[in-house]
């Protein structure tokens, strides 16, 4: 399934585990935050369609890795261009 085709698939907005069920159904899985804040809420989002319509949801692997907030909150500021 790719990320175009979740608009087939009957998600819940107000229910993520049913949601998550539905696309267990068709063979995807993800964290649920993924499910709701992704494919739930963006699914219709025509920016998120252009973008990553055609990401292959099957073959996604999620992993949850542990990240130093010191560094993640220095992401874009050490590089970052200045206008006048």
């Amino acid at each position: 399934m790719k990320y175009k085709d979740l608009s087939k698939v009957s998600l819940d907005p107000n229910s993520t585990e049913k949601s998550t069920e539905l696309l267990k159904q068709h063979g995807v899985s993800a964290p649920d935050s993924v499910i709701k804040q992704f494919y739930i809420d963006h699914n219709a989002n025509s920016r998120f369609l252009d973008l990553y319509g055609e990401l292959s949801l099957h073959d996604l692997e999620w992993e949850l890795v542990e990240f130093d907030s010191t560094k993640f909150l220095q992401i874009g500021c050490s590089g970052m261009i200045k206008f006048n």
